[in-house]
């Protein structure tokens, strides 16, 4: 990118260096051309390759019932929403799908965010002031890990998964100030599940707020795809989720008691100075919700849970343990960055797209091949990525490392 800045443009040198730093450690990263995406498929300029690494679990992105919702909605709105929900960003869409929401999730009350990342900063930095206590698991997305640095409050990182230890933090937390616990529900790269109830059971024990990011497990765990959350039978003070992985398009929500949500829709600057939701998102969101909530929808969650535990056994059968048991994510972890990358390269020549996450993405020495399991992945496709990934590993000699047990 560098090599096509216009002319007279000049660049410090300590660009240039970062940037030679990054390639040499095998952390370079260069966007994709795709030219066109089906619900299993990609295709980019050297041909088309099976999609592992889209979030689309049910394939609701393509669905036409969401397209056509989609569509509808551009004609009448257009496809932006041309200022913020406060503004004008706010139509008769948004207000259904903030309601459809709260009563899918049994919930009183919700807003939307234009993004889940912009979620977890209007939540973290709103409800949290400086010298407050918060306390993040280890493992929490970046989008958390930022939100924790913006917030101003002290910060606790627990050990992932970690009850006890997040309780003696608790414990010696001043109960004076606000203490707020957040974590994933499904988190989003090994699949590892969060002991929400007993999480839960400790925040009340110390009157600490609970947040949960439900954004992977929306849609594809718990009764009606409600999240773990709904599974636990637990209603979290601050309920994150997001419409861009599951439901297949694009935006987030939180859901809470109706006094926190006109908290957060006063008081959160990602949601106040922002464009809103565009109303296509919207109704796509709508449409996508009614799908999950029907037999459609229990059989797309049953069968995208079948193909990833299939792909599980195929290679346990190999001796390689994947992570994220019972979820549509499965992670293979490798001490060092170059391991990884070696095997997303050689999938590649193998008509595979697998994502290699490095740092920052994930902690050092955590680099991992992740896979995302979808409902329109066929048996055929599975079974050749089962066949594949030994073979990688053959022929670049590396060992993955053991996956951590999850709590569920």
């Amino acid at each position: 990118m560098l090599d096509s800045l216009p002319t007279g443009s000049s660049v410090p040198p300590w660009i240039l260096s970062d940037m030679q730093a990054l390639r040499a450690e095998g952390l370079m990263r260069e966007p994709l051309e795709i030219l066109s995406r089906s619900p299993s498929e990609i295709t980019l300029p050297e041909g088309k390759l099976i999609d592992f690494t889209s979030n689309d679990y049910l394939a609701l992105a393509h669905h036409w019932v969401c397209i056509d919702a989609a569509q509808r909605a551009a004609n009448d709105h257009g496809c932006g929403a041309g200022a913020s929900p406060i503004v004008t960003g706010h139509t008769s869409l948004h207000r259904k799908l903030v309601e459809r929401i709260s009563a899918w999730l049994g919930q009183s009350s919700s807003v939307l965010f234009p993004s889940g990342y912009q979620a977890n900063l209007g939540v973290l930095t709103s409800v949290l002031r400086e010298g407050d206590f918060l306390f993040s698991d280890a493992h929490n997305h970046a989008s958390l890990v930022d939100a924790c640095r913006l917030a101003r409050a002290r910060v606790f990182i627990f050990p992932h998964l970690d009850v006890s230890c997040l309780g003696t933090h608790l414990a010696r937390s001043p109960g004076a100030c606000r203490r707020v616990v957040v974590t994933e529900s499904l988190f989003s790269m090994d699949g590892s599940m969060a002991p929400l109830a007993d999480i839960a059971e400790v925040c009340k024990t110390h009157q600490a707020l609970l947040v949960v990011d439900e954004a992977h497990a929306m849609g594809v765990l718990g009764p009606e795809g409600r999240g773990i959350c709904a599974e636990a039978g637990l209603f979290p003070d601050l309920l994150v989720g997001t419409l861009s992985k599951a439901l297949g398009g694009h935006g987030a929500f939180v859901s809470a008691s109706p006094p926190w949500i006109d908290y957060l829709f006063n008081k959160a600057r990602p949601l106040i100075y922002s464009t809103a939701l565009p109303a296509p998102s919207a109704a796509a969101a709508l449409a996508a919700i009614s799908l999950v909530q029907s037999e459609e929808g229990a059989s797309l969650r049953a069968s995208v849970l079948q193909k990833a535990q299939l792909l599980r056994s195929l290679l346990r059968d190999h001796g390689i343990l994947f992570s994220g048991e019972g979820s549509p994510i499965a992670s293979l972890s490798f001490s060092h960055q170059r391991d990884a990358t070696k095997i997303q390269l050689f999938l590649r020549t193998r008509g595979i797209l697998a994502w290699a996450f490095r740092p920052p993405s994930v902690p050092s020495g955590t680099s991992r091949l992740r896979i995302s399991l979808s409902a329109s992945h066929t048996e055929e496709q599975i079974r050749h990525l089962a066949q594949s990934i030994p073979l990688a590993l053959a022929e670049i000699g590396a060992k993955p490392e053991s996956p951590e047990p999850s709590c569920q």
